[in-house]
C-alpha cells in the first residue's frame, strides 16, 4: 500500500474522532459505572483523553464501520499519541498499533461534541441556581440528581443507586432534597438561566 497522504489522514482522523464522539457517554459508562477499564485520564475545555488498548479499539464496532486499513489506523493513532506527548504523556510506540500483540494502553484525544459541551455549561448554571438560594453543597447536588432534568433519578431504583454511590441512606438523601425543595420555595419552577437572560447555547 502507498504512504497514506495528508489529505486522507486528515479525513480519516475527521471521521474516526466523530466516531469516538458518538460513544462518548458509553466510554464514561463503561469507565465510572460499569467496572470497565479505568481508562479515563485527564481533561480539559476541550475534550478528554481515554486509553484504549489499540488492537482492542481498531476492532471495536465503532471503528471498525470506519472500514480503515491497519496502515491508516496506525497513522491516526500516532496521530494521537503526539497529541499526548504535548500533555507530557509518557508514550512508548509499538511498531503497529492495529497489529500489535500488546495490552499497553495507549492514549486518545476525543472532543466534547456541541451538546456534551452545552449539557456541561447548563448542568454548572444549575448548580449556581441552587447555591445562591443558600443550599449547602450537599443539598444542591441531591436535589439536582433527584429533581431537574431528563436525566433525573425519581425512580425508586434510580434513588437506591444515587444513595449509594453517595455512601448514605436513603432517608439521608430525602431529608436533604426537602431541605432544598424548602429553600427554592416558589423558585422551583424557574431555572436560573431564565432568571438572568441567558442563552443556553452561549458557551463563553
Amino acid at each position: 500500500m502507498s504512504e497514506i497522504t495528508y489529505d486522507e489522514l486528515d479525513d480519516a482522523l475527521g471521521r474516526f474522532q466523530k466516531a469516538l464522539e458518538n460513544n462518548l457517554n458509553d466510554y464514561y459508562e463503561r469507565a465510572w459505572l460499569r467496572g470497565g477499564a479505568q481508562n479515563h485520564l485527564v481533561y480539559d475545555s476541550e475534550g478528554v483523553f481515554f486509553a484504549f488498548v489499540p488492537p482492542e479499539l481498531y476492532r471495536s464496532e465503532p471503528v471498525r464501520e470506519l472500514e480503515f486499513d491497519t496502515e491508516t489506523f496506525n497513522a491516526i493513532t500516532d496521530a494521537h499519541q503526539n497529541q499526548a506527548a504535548i500533555w507530557k504523556f509518557d508514550v512508548d510506540r509499538p511498531t503497529g498499533y492495529a497489529d500489535a500483540l500488546t495490552h499497553d494502553y495507549f492514549p486518545y484525544f476525543i472532543r466534547y461534541p456541541e451538546h456534551w459541551r452545552a449539557a456541561l455549561y447548563h448542568a454548572r448554571l444549575s448548580m449556581m441556581y441552587l447555591l445562591q438560594h443558600g443550599m449547602t453543597p450537599t443539598e444542591a447536588l441531591d436535589y439536582w440528581a433527584l429533581d431537574t432534568g431528563p436525566g433525573s433519578l425519581t425512580s425508586n431504583q434510580n434513588v437506591d443507586r444515587w444513595h449509594a454511590s453517595r455512601g448514605v441512606d436513603r432517608e439521608a438523601v430525602y431529608k436533604t432534597r426537602r431541605q432544598a425543595k424548602d429553600k427554592l420555595g416558589d423558585d422551583e419552577s424557574r431555572p436560573y438561566y431564565e432568571e438572568q437572560n441567558i442563552e443556553i447555547g452561549d458557551l463563553e
